[in-house]
C-alpha cells in the first residue's frame, strides 16, 4: 500500500487486538503478506493506492533476471520508496482519466514486483524445499558480487524506468550514485543515463 497522503492506523490481530496506533507519512509503503489476512483499524482518512500481488508474478519476474535467482520479500511499514511514489503519481493520472491509458497495466506490475524484489527481499536459509526464493540485498560498500556482475544487474535494472539511477545504484551495492557512475563508464564507455536512453540492452 501507498501512503498518498498522511495516516494513522493501527494493525488488527489475529485475536481482534489492536497495536498501537501507527503514523504513516505520505510517500510511504507498507508491504505485507496477505496470506494470512491483514486488517487495521483507521484513525485518520486513508488515501492510498493498494497493489494486490500474486507470489506467481513475483517467481515469474525473478526469473527475468536469472543471474540474482528467486527471492522472497519481508513486511515493510512506513518505509520511504520514492520509486514507488513516482509510479502511484503515474497511476492516479491513469485513473483520474487524464493520462493516456496503457494497453496493459501487467508491464506496470511486472515493474512494481522488480522494484520490491531487489529492494525488500531477504535470503532464505539453504532450504531448497522452500516455494519461494530469496534476494540478498546488498548494503553499500560490500563486495558480495563481482563488478562485472554488479554491471549487468544495473544494466537489466536501467531497462525499468521508473527506477531512477539513485535507486539502480542502491540495488545494485554502490555507495552512491557518484561512484556507481565512475564504475559504469570505466566498464562500458558511457554513462548509466546515456545507456538508459540508447536502450543498450
Amino acid at each position: 500500500m501507498l501512503y498518498l497522503d498522511d495516516a494513522e492506523h493501527a494493525d488488527i490481530r489475529a485475536d481482534g487486538s489492536c497495536t498501537e496506533v501507527r503514523h504513516f507519512a505520505r510517500g510511504t509503503i507498507c508491504l505485507v503478506d496477505l496470506a494470512d489476512g491483514a486488517a487495521i483499524r483507521l484513525n485518520s482518512r486513508l488515501r492510498s493506492l493498494a497493489f494486490v500481488l500474486p507470489k506467481a508474478l513475483f517467481s515469474e519476474t525473478a526469473e527475468l533476471s536469472p543471474e540474482i535467482g528467486r527471492r522472497r520479500l519481508i513486511c515493510r511499514r512506513g518505509e520511504p520508496d520514492s520509486v514507488l511514489r513516482n509510479l502511484g503519481t503515474a497511476l492516479l493520472a491513469f485513473f483520474a482519466g487524464t493520462g493516456t491509458a496503457p494497453a496493459s497495466l501487467r508491464p506496470v506490475a511486472v515493474a512494481i514486483c522488480a522494484h520490491l524484489l531487489h529492494r525488500y527481499g531477504e535470503p532464505i536459509e539453504g532450504s531448497a524445499g522452500k516455494a519461494q526464493g530469496a534476494l540478498m540485498r546488498e548494503e553499500p560498500g560490500t563486495t558480495l558480487r563481482p563488478i562485472a556482475t554488479q554491471i549487468g544487474r544495473a544494466k537489466s535494472h536501467l531497462a525499468i524506468h521508473a527506477l531512477s539511477l539513485e535507486d539502480v545504484a542502491h540495488a545494485c551495492g554502490f555507495d552512491d550514485l557518484g561512484h556507481f557512475e565512475r564504475v559504469f563508464v570505466g566498464e562500458t564507455g558511457v554513462t548509466p543515463s546515456v545507456w538508459r536512453r540508447r536502450g543498450l540492452h
